[in-house]
Protein backbone atom coordinates (compact mmCIF):
# COMPACT_ATOMS: atom_id res chain seq x y z
CA UNK A 1 0.00 0.00 0.00
CA UNK A 2 1.11 3.49 -0.89
CA UNK A 3 0.61 6.38 1.85
CA UNK A 4 -0.97 9.32 0.65
CA UNK A 5 -2.00 13.22 2.65
CA UNK A 6 -5.28 12.29 5.45
CA UNK A 7 -6.55 15.16 7.61
CA UNK A 8 -8.96 14.29 10.54
CA UNK A 9 -9.78 17.51 11.92
CA UNK A 10 -7.30 20.29 12.34
CA UNK A 11 -4.44 17.62 12.16
CA UNK A 12 -2.90 15.65 8.84
CA UNK A 13 -1.48 12.24 8.86
CA UNK A 14 0.18 10.25 6.34
CA UNK A 15 -2.28 6.90 5.82
CA UNK A 16 -1.38 3.63 4.03
CA UNK A 17 -4.27 2.95 2.02
CA UNK A 18 -4.19 2.99 -1.68
CA UNK A 19 -2.67 0.66 -4.04
CA UNK A 20 -1.54 3.32 -6.67
CA UNK A 21 1.09 6.41 -5.92
CA UNK A 22 -1.18 9.55 -5.62
CA UNK A 23 -0.66 12.50 -8.16
CA UNK A 24 0.68 14.34 -5.34
CA UNK A 25 2.98 12.48 -5.11
CA UNK A 26 4.54 12.31 -8.22
CA UNK A 27 7.93 14.41 -8.97
CA UNK A 28 9.10 15.59 -12.42
CA UNK A 29 13.06 16.28 -12.31
CA UNK A 30 14.62 18.49 -14.53
CA UNK A 31 17.68 20.73 -14.70
CA UNK A 32 18.36 24.21 -14.72
CA UNK A 33 19.44 23.63 -18.24
CA UNK A 34 18.09 25.58 -21.62
CA UNK A 35 19.76 23.75 -24.03
CA UNK A 36 22.84 21.10 -24.42
CA UNK A 37 25.06 20.34 -27.49
CA UNK A 38 27.75 17.32 -27.85
CA UNK A 39 30.36 17.86 -30.14
CA UNK A 40 34.22 16.80 -30.72
CA UNK A 41 33.47 13.34 -30.59
CA UNK A 42 36.12 11.20 -30.48
CA UNK A 43 35.34 7.19 -30.66
CA UNK A 44 37.93 5.04 -29.21
CA UNK A 45 37.46 2.45 -31.84
CA UNK A 46 40.21 -0.23 -30.25
CA UNK A 47 38.24 -0.56 -27.13
CA UNK A 48 35.26 -1.34 -29.32
CA UNK A 49 33.67 -4.86 -29.51
CA UNK A 50 31.40 -6.45 -32.33
CA UNK A 51 29.39 -9.28 -30.94
CA UNK A 52 25.77 -11.05 -31.66
CA UNK A 53 26.79 -12.04 -35.72
CA UNK A 54 24.32 -13.82 -36.79
CA UNK A 55 23.84 -15.11 -40.69
CA UNK A 56 20.63 -13.47 -42.27
CA UNK A 57 18.87 -13.56 -45.58
CA UNK A 58 18.60 -10.10 -46.96
CA UNK A 59 16.33 -11.29 -50.51
CA UNK A 60 15.76 -14.18 -52.33
CA UNK A 61 14.60 -14.78 -56.27
CA UNK A 62 14.28 -17.60 -59.26
CA UNK A 63 15.29 -18.13 -62.47
CA UNK A 64 14.31 -20.69 -64.65
CA UNK A 65 15.58 -21.82 -67.90
CA UNK A 66 13.07 -24.05 -70.00
CA UNK A 67 15.63 -24.06 -73.28
CA UNK A 68 18.23 -26.47 -73.86
CA UNK A 69 20.99 -23.74 -74.44
CA UNK A 70 22.47 -22.47 -71.32
CA UNK A 71 21.73 -18.62 -70.46
CA UNK A 72 22.64 -15.79 -68.34
CA UNK A 73 20.17 -13.83 -66.96
CA UNK A 74 20.37 -10.60 -64.62
CA UNK A 75 18.40 -10.99 -61.62
CA UNK A 76 17.03 -7.78 -59.19
CA UNK A 77 16.83 -8.70 -55.84
CA UNK A 78 14.96 -5.79 -53.71
CA UNK A 79 16.38 -5.93 -49.90
CA UNK A 80 15.86 -3.70 -46.99
CA UNK A 81 18.83 -2.78 -45.05
CA UNK A 82 18.15 -2.04 -41.62
CA UNK A 83 20.58 -0.16 -39.08
CA UNK A 84 19.98 1.12 -35.45
CA UNK A 85 22.02 3.10 -33.25
CA UNK A 86 21.79 4.16 -29.33
CA UNK A 87 24.07 6.94 -27.74
CA UNK A 88 24.34 6.72 -24.00
CA UNK A 89 26.23 9.25 -21.77
CA UNK A 90 25.58 11.03 -18.71
CA UNK A 91 24.13 14.06 -20.25
CA UNK A 92 21.61 11.38 -21.62
CA UNK A 93 20.31 10.78 -17.64
CA UNK A 94 18.94 14.44 -17.92
CA UNK A 95 14.72 14.69 -17.95
CA UNK A 96 13.48 17.38 -19.96
CA UNK A 97 16.09 18.59 -22.27
CA UNK A 98 16.87 17.85 -25.79
CA UNK A 99 20.30 17.48 -26.75
CA UNK A 100 21.53 18.39 -30.16
CA UNK A 101 24.92 17.43 -31.42
CA UNK A 102 27.40 16.33 -34.27
CA UNK A 103 29.23 13.44 -35.02
CA UNK A 104 30.17 10.11 -37.21
CA UNK A 105 28.28 6.60 -36.89
CA UNK A 106 29.99 3.80 -36.10
CA UNK A 107 29.69 0.78 -38.71
CA UNK A 108 30.90 -2.74 -38.68
CA UNK A 109 32.26 -3.27 -42.03
CA UNK A 110 33.94 -6.37 -42.97
CA UNK A 111 34.46 -7.33 -39.54
CA UNK A 112 36.22 -4.18 -38.60
CA UNK A 113 34.50 -0.92 -37.05
CA UNK A 114 34.63 1.88 -39.40
CA UNK A 115 33.24 5.88 -38.65
CA UNK A 116 30.88 6.84 -41.41
CA UNK A 117 30.39 10.64 -42.29
CA UNK A 118 29.33 13.57 -39.57
CA UNK A 119 25.74 14.23 -39.02
CA UNK A 120 23.60 16.08 -36.90
CA UNK A 121 21.16 14.60 -34.26
CA UNK A 122 18.56 16.16 -32.26
CA UNK A 123 17.91 13.71 -29.16
CA UNK A 124 15.94 13.70 -26.13
CA UNK A 125 17.15 10.75 -23.56
CA UNK A 126 18.77 7.99 -24.61
CA UNK A 127 16.61 6.80 -27.57
CA UNK A 128 17.31 4.13 -30.36
CA UNK A 129 17.34 5.29 -33.61
CA UNK A 130 16.23 3.39 -36.67
CA UNK A 131 17.15 4.26 -40.10
CA UNK A 132 15.58 1.73 -42.98
CA UNK A 133 16.82 2.50 -46.67
CA UNK A 134 15.52 0.12 -49.50
CA UNK A 135 17.84 -1.39 -51.44
CA UNK A 136 18.12 -3.18 -54.90
CA UNK A 137 21.47 -5.50 -56.08
CA UNK A 138 21.96 -7.08 -59.88
CA UNK A 139 23.44 -10.49 -59.95
CA UNK A 140 24.22 -12.12 -63.24
CA UNK A 141 23.44 -15.25 -63.30
CA UNK A 142 24.68 -18.65 -65.15
CA UNK A 143 21.44 -21.06 -65.89
CA UNK A 144 21.61 -24.27 -67.24
CA UNK A 145 19.68 -25.72 -69.54
CA UNK A 146 16.72 -27.10 -68.25
CA UNK A 147 17.51 -25.93 -65.07
CA UNK A 148 15.74 -23.80 -61.82
CA UNK A 149 18.25 -21.61 -60.08
CA UNK A 150 17.32 -19.95 -56.80
CA UNK A 151 19.55 -16.91 -55.92
CA UNK A 152 20.11 -15.53 -52.34
CA UNK A 153 21.82 -12.62 -50.87
CA UNK A 154 22.87 -13.41 -47.45
CA UNK A 155 25.01 -11.01 -45.67
CA UNK A 156 25.96 -10.60 -42.23
CA UNK A 157 24.08 -8.99 -39.13
CA UNK A 158 26.17 -7.75 -36.14
CA UNK A 159 26.25 -5.78 -33.02
CA UNK A 160 28.88 -3.15 -31.36
CA UNK A 161 29.27 -0.83 -29.06
CA UNK A 162 32.46 1.75 -29.09
CA UNK A 163 33.13 4.10 -26.16
CA UNK A 164 33.71 7.56 -27.42
CA UNK A 165 34.93 11.13 -25.50
CA UNK A 166 32.58 14.21 -25.87
CA UNK A 167 32.87 18.20 -25.33
CA UNK A 168 29.05 19.26 -23.33
CA UNK A 169 27.85 22.46 -23.42
CA UNK A 170 25.23 23.57 -20.93
CA UNK A 171 23.20 26.77 -21.66
CA UNK A 172 21.84 27.24 -17.95
CA UNK A 173 18.42 29.00 -17.48
CA UNK A 174 20.58 32.16 -16.12
CA UNK A 175 22.22 32.11 -18.97
CA UNK A 176 25.77 31.05 -18.21
CA UNK A 177 27.33 28.72 -20.39
CA UNK A 178 29.22 25.39 -18.77
CA UNK A 179 31.69 23.45 -20.74
CA UNK A 180 32.76 19.72 -19.31
CA UNK A 181 35.26 17.24 -21.44
CA UNK A 182 33.72 13.71 -20.26
CA UNK A 183 35.00 10.34 -21.25
CA UNK A 184 31.94 8.39 -20.25
CA UNK A 185 30.09 7.77 -23.97
CA UNK A 186 29.14 4.35 -24.96
CA UNK A 187 27.70 3.86 -29.21
CA UNK A 188 25.66 0.69 -29.40
CA UNK A 189 24.42 0.01 -32.85
CA UNK A 190 23.62 -2.58 -35.35
CA UNK A 191 23.85 -2.64 -39.45
CA UNK A 192 24.70 -5.50 -42.21
CA UNK A 193 27.60 -6.36 -43.83
CA UNK A 194 29.66 -8.82 -46.09
CA UNK A 195 26.93 -9.23 -48.53
CA UNK A 196 27.44 -12.48 -50.56
CA UNK A 197 25.27 -14.65 -52.92
CA UNK A 198 24.23 -18.60 -52.84
CA UNK A 199 22.67 -20.14 -55.52
CA UNK A 200 20.91 -23.45 -55.81
CA UNK A 201 20.07 -25.20 -58.83
CA UNK A 202 17.54 -27.78 -59.43
CA UNK A 203 16.44 -29.78 -63.20
CA UNK A 204 13.10 -29.37 -64.21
Amino acid sequence: MYCRSYRDGDRDYLKADVSTISRDACLVVEELVLSRSIYNIVFRKNDGRIYDQTEIIMASGEVVNRTNVEDTVELKLSYEDTQTSSWNFSGSLTLGIKVTWEAGIPKIFEGEIEISGSITLGLQYTTTTTTTRVAEAVYKVNVPARTRVKVSLKATKGKCDVPYSYTQCDTLTNGEIETYRKDDGVFTGTNCYHLSYETEEKSL
